[in-house]
């Protein structure tokens, strides 16, 4: 129904389809929900004016959509709420203009999803994306992004330009998973956390196991992640807020950099080793690694920490690199450590400079 280049151009409330692979490509000229639309009845009337019920058709009610093809759907303006879409092909949804919330229910796609909304305010809601291909969801309206549950087998992108990206339903459960070997990238000028609250238990975004991460808060927020098992930070950044990790299993921490006032870093894990790239904060660094040891990730003599203010380093086992050259934590001149062992355990650490070490 429709085509991409010549779109079905429609204004109604409440939309439902059954398509084929043809796809089905709508433009709706304000607000649109995807949901049951009702049976619908018609009255033929007879020569005498009276109803001929015997022969007035009925169609029966029919719910969501479904498509062996794509499905494309444009908002002009007002809000798009969907309940059910499942489609073999691609799925696109796209809040243009004015005043837009997108709320997503369910959408199960063969393919790719990509949620897009260029309107000047609102927010994109999102309870359950399964999808085999990528998934992208970009908002440069002035509003959050709330997840409960993005599956993906490839790559998720997720950008708040103007907002924060959050949870939908607080939980300990993840509320992203991406493929094997694949990245999930999140971009927020705000917050990126499970809440706005961080004196609450729940303010982590959960990730899957072996999730391997790139995050940025590009003007003022915090993010707070919690991974459910192994967790790769290949890129994590502040322009002015927190950087605080958890995860139950091995921690893997490339490059992290917070920025601002605020900007404290705190990484900590309660199995595995912590394997430090490069850490640097304009506060203090906090590192605690309960069961294992805190290492240095590559051997080399690059500079591992750099903090403007204390650095706490503490290990159930050593503090120390591995190298066949190197077997140092390199920490940035000028550095304030605190650094302890839980049992035994060697500490190496060297400085480009000076250091004070405080007990």
């Amino acid at each position: 129904a429709g085509q991409l280049a010549n779109m079905l151009e429609i204004s109604v409330d409440t939309i439902s389809a059954d398509v084929g692979t043809g796809g089905l490509y709508i433009n709706e000229s304000d607000g649109i929900i995807i949901d049951t639309v009702p049976e619908i009845s018609v009255n033929r009337i007879k020569n005498d004016l009276t109803i001929d019920l015997e022969n007035s058709p009925t169609d029966s009610s029919q719910s969501n959509i479904v498509s062996t093809g794509d499905v494309e759907i444009i908002a002009e303006t007002g809000d798009i709420t969907v309940n059910t879409i499942t489609a073999t092909g691609y799925v696109n949804i796209a809040a243009n203009t004015n005043t837009s919330n997108i709320n997503i229910n369910t959408i199960t796609s063969e393919n790719y999803v990509n949620i897009i909304s260029t309107a000047s305010t609102g927010n994109i809601t999102i309870h359950t994306i399964d999808a085999t291909g990528y998934v992208i969801t970009n908002s440069s309206a002035e509003g959050d992004i709330l997840i409960n549950l993005i599956e993906s087998d490839d790559d998720v992108t997720i950008t708040a330009s103007n907002g924060s990206i959050l949870e939908n339903l607080v939980d300990d459960e993840h509320d992203i998973i991406a493929g094997i070997d694949k990245t999930i990238t999140l971009t927020a000028s705000n917050h990126i956390a499970g809440t706005n609250d961080f004196n609450d238990e729940n303010a982590y975004f959960e990730l899957a196991t072996n999730t391997i991460l790139n995050a940025s808060s590009t003007v003022q927020g915090n993010i707070y992640i919690k991974g459910t098992g192994k967790l790769i930070l290949n890129d994590i950044d502040t322009t002015d807020g927190k950087i605080d990790i958890l995860a139950p299993d091995q921690l893997t921490a490339l490059d992290i950099q917070s920025g601002g006032e605020n900007g404290s870093i705190t990484l900590h894990n309660t199995s595995g080793d912590i394997l430090i790239g490069a850490i640097i904060s304009s506060e203090k660094i906090n590192m605690t690694s309960d069961q294992g040891a805190i290492i240095d990730h590559t051997d080399d003599t690059i500079i591992d920490l750099t903090a403007n203010d204390l650095i706490t380093l503490i290990a159930n086992t050593h503090i120390h690199a591995t190298g066949e050259t190197d077997t140092f934590l390199e920490f940035a001149n000028n550095s304030l450590i605190d650094a302890k062992t839980l049992t035994e355990g060697n500490i190496h650490i060297q400085g480009e400079g000076g250091l004070t070490l405080q007990n």
